[in-house]
C-alpha cells in the first residue's frame, strides 16, 4: 500500500513538472491523504517553531469543522480596489485548473485550499498591524492542513 502510495505521489510530481515545463507557469501539486488526527489543536502547536508566523486556525461556533493549516506555499494578491475579490478568485481558480492532484480526490471538501482574509477597515487595520498602506488581502495556500 505504501509503495503504491509513493509511487503515485511521484508519479504525479513528474506530472505536474511536465505540465509547468509545456505550460511555463506555476503549477500545483498537492497529494492528499487521509490521516488520524483527534486534535486539530496539537497539529496546529505542533507548528509553533518551524511554521512561526504561517499557521492557521478556524473553527465554526458549533465547534464541528475545524481546519488547520501550516505554511505558505502561495500567496494570492490583488490590488486595493473593487476588483480585488474578482483578481483572487480569478488567481484560484487559475491554480485549481492547472493543479495535479494525487491520493485521495474523490472525496468532497478535501485538496488545497486557501486560508486569509480581506481587510476591510485599513485605517485600523494599518495602525493595528503595522502593515504597509494598500494591502487588503492575506490570502494563502498553507503548505500541510488538516
Amino acid at each position: 500500500m505504501a509503495i503504491s502510495e509513493e509511487t503515485e505521489q511521484f508519479q504525479g510530481l513528474a506530472s505536474a513538472i511536465q505540465k509547468a515545463k509545456d505550460l511555463n507557469d506555476q503549477v500545483l501539486f498537492s497529494h492528499i491523504k487521509k490521516i488520524k488526527c483527534n486534535n486539530p489543536l496539537s497539529f496546529y502547536q505542533a507548528g509553533r517553531e518551524r511554521y512561526a508566523g504561517e499557521r492557521f486556525f478556524w473553527e465554526d461556533p458549533a465547534k464541528e469543522i475545524t481546519i488547520t493549516g501550516l505554511g505558505n506555499v502561495k500567496k494570492l494578491k490583488a490590488a486595493s480596489n473593487a476588483e480585488r475579490y474578482r483578481e483572487v478568485e480569478k488567481s484560484w481558480i487559475k491554480l485549481q485548473n492547472n493543479a495535479v492532484k494525487t491520493g485521495v480526490t474523490d472525496v468532497e471538501a478535501t485538496g488545497p485550499l486557501l486560508f486569509g482574509a480581506f481587510l476591510l477597515i485599513m485605517k485600523l487595520t494599518v495602525r493595528s498591524f503595522g502593515i504597509s498602506s494598500g494591502t487588503t488581502c492575506f490570502i494563502y495556500l498553507p503548505s500541510c492542513c488538516q
